[in-house]
């Protein structure tokens, strides 16, 4: 997604343009975006903006939905879908996990089933992004340095833990990372 352009550009794995559509405008439009997921197939698209909210578009570019939560805080950063369920992540050191989030389409005020406070041990920086495979988050980190770090996911629903497992850091000639996938 870019923000100047509020659209959402696809590529294939050669690299070629494979398109691109235009956000969703008018009511509560896409506006700002802050990060974006998709599933494996691209059936679908989550896009996180500014303002909390998370569109749904198919694969087509068509809108399917949208829902809104108030526990990101300020400032929105990251994004994850893997396995049915989403991550969200502040610029602080917020995490928001929604077990089976990847069927909402509609609602606002959506509650976590957990939310996680990465402590500055865990995650020293900014958060920027976030990546999930379903048994690992990475958490794009920048600050002094720009640092990817690695947590393990174990249980699931509300029993579900974050473990910090590694970390390695960004060269510097990347300069101020604001995503990851």
């Amino acid at each position: 997604v870019a923000a100047h352009a509020d659209s959402s550009f696809q590529y294939l794995g050669t690299g070629g343009s494979a398109g691109h559509f235009a956000l969703k405008t008018g009511g509560t439009a896409n506006l700002s975006p802050r990060d974006a997921a998709a599933n494996a197939d691209g059936s679908r698209l989550w896009v996180l903006d500014q303002n909390k909210n998370v569109f749904v578009y198919d694969g087509y570019g068509n809108s399917v939905g949208q829902w809104s939560t108030s526990a990101l805080g300020a400032e929105p950063e990251g994004l994850a879908m893997a396995n049915g369920h989403i991550w969200l992540a502040a610029r602080g050191r917020g995490v928001l996990f929604l077990q089976n989030g990847a069927s909402l389409t509609s609602g606002s005020g959506v509650a976590p089933t957990k939310t996680f406070t990465l402590s500055a041990a865990q995650v020293p920086g900014t958060i920027k992004g976030l990546v999930s495979d379903g048994s690992t988050l990475w958490v794009l980190a920048e600050g002094t340095s720009d640092v990817v770090h690695r947590c393990a996911i174990g249980g699931s629903g509300s029993g579900t833990t974050l473990t910090a497992s590694g970390s390695f850091t960004l060269p510097a000639v990347i300069g101020k990372p604001s995503g990851i996938t």
